[in-house]
């Protein structure tokens, strides 16, 4: 449940990514091409068409990924989710703390402390019993018997 509810978002994100960087790449060689004359209209309307069928492609996969998301428990999703975001801003607060360290804001030994206590939270969150639980049913189930 948890790797796929985290291929799935990442699968979407990448897909979104990759779409606005094609998009920003062919519009910089439209701009380009247009300052030269260099590309005709039969260039233009094969190479938009091929575009096309590629951003066409790309929406079919994210729609597919979009239904692993749909079809999951939104409190599932929600706690999965919740704990990758904790994750991320760990170790946000990690590279943090180094660089203050590293600027003399924090004292090396308020440094390691910090860092220790960050650094087992992100442990804490990696291993959480309740996102981990899938032998005894779905998350909701485990997380409905703790409240």
């Amino acid at each position: 449940l948890r790797i796929s509810a985290v291929r799935a978002t990442a699968f979407i994100e990448a897909h979104r990514l990759a779409e606005e960087k094609l998009m920003s790449y062919l519009d910089r060689s439209l701009i380009a091409s247009e300052s030269t004359d260099s590309i005709n209209s039969a260039s233009y309307d094969l190479l938009n068409a091929a575009v096309q069928t590629v951003l066409g492609e790309s929406r079919k996969q994210v729609e597919k990924a979009e239904e692993v998301l749909q079809d999951m428990e939104p409190r599932d999703l929600s706690s999965i989710t919740g704990h990758y975001v904790a994750i991320i801003l760990l170790h946000r607060l990690a590279l943090r703390i180094e660089a203050s360290a590293s600027d003399g804001t924090l004292k090396e030994k308020e440094a390691r402390l910090y860092l220790d206590r960050v650094k087992r939270n992100i442990s804490i969150a990696h291993v959480c019993p309740i996102c981990h639980e899938e032998r005894e049913g779905t998350l909701s189930r485990v997380l409905s018997k703790r409240t």
